[in-house]
């Protein structure tokens, strides 16, 4: 298992390498705006899952989750086409 951060485009450190992962295979990818690259950090959850779902259909196989973590209550949506 790999992990690797950045901060307004660069790496804060080396990609580390932090364990076997036994069973895991993928990538994760957690997104946080900083208000110092971008002016509007709002997003509209409805627009990020239909360009996702898009990308789900023309990568056939892949499976893609989208997660908002902005409220009390996360709201997850899970794509996947297998054909």
């Amino acid at each position: 298992e790999h992990y690797i951060e950045f901060a307004h485009g660069d790496a804060v450190a080396p990609l580390k390498v932090i364990g076997d992962a036994p069973g895991k295979r993928g990538t994760e990818v957690t997104f946080l705006a900083s208000t110092e690259t971008f002016k509007n950090i709002e997003y509209d959850f409805a627009t990020l899952e239909h360009r996702l779902r898009e990308l789900a259909f023309l990568n056939s196989g892949v499976n893609i989750a989208l997660s908002d973590m902005r409220h009390a209550v996360e709201k997850r949506e899970e794509m996947h086409y297998s054909g």
